[in-house]
């Protein structure tokens, strides 16, 4: 017998499903963004950030896509083309805050629906590090890994 407490998939949905769905819109450019931002860093041959984007970006799409949305994909492509070049658009500032906003939301949910200590603390550290490359407010020195220490 189902528990009363636990609302049937299509009450969910009806509820939750058009907040979700407002949720998803803000990560997909979070998602672009964080693929460009990884782009950059391949100029700079920077490999252990692209892998850790990478990984994150994983994540993401999995999370909230489940597989519906191939982001890897596109992540490869436009770090590979970076590689080649040598080069690639700088960040703009939409897309510095959709970066920004949809970490917040995507840590939000998983640390609500998510049990894995782990993901949530590596994703803790990406909105820190985050934070440090591309808040306004931040005064980013490279030779601090782009960390700011006051």
């Amino acid at each position: 017998m189902a528990d009363k407490n636990m609302l049937a998939v299509d009450e969910w949905l009806k509820t939750y499903g058009p907040m979700f769905e407002q949720m998803k819109e803000q990560i997909r450019p979070c998602i672009q963004g964080l693929t460009s931002l990884a782009a950059s860093l391949a100029t700079e041959n920077r490999t252990d950030d692209v892998a850790m984007l990478r990984g994150r970006v994983d994540a993401m799409s999995a999370f909230w896509f489940g597989g519906d949305e191939d982001h890897a994909a596109q992540f490869d492509k436009a770090v590979a083309e970076a590689k080649a070049t040598g080069q690639c658009n700088q960040l703009s500032e939409e897309q510095r805050l959709a970066i920004l906003n949809g970490i917040r939301v995507n840590n939000d949910q998983m640390a609500r629906d998510l049990d894995d200590e782990q993901t949530l603390e590596e994703f803790d550290a990406l909105s820190e590090w985050l934070g440090s490359r591309l808040s306004a407010e931040a005064q980013i020195d490279e030779s601090y890994g782009g960390m700011t220490f006051e």
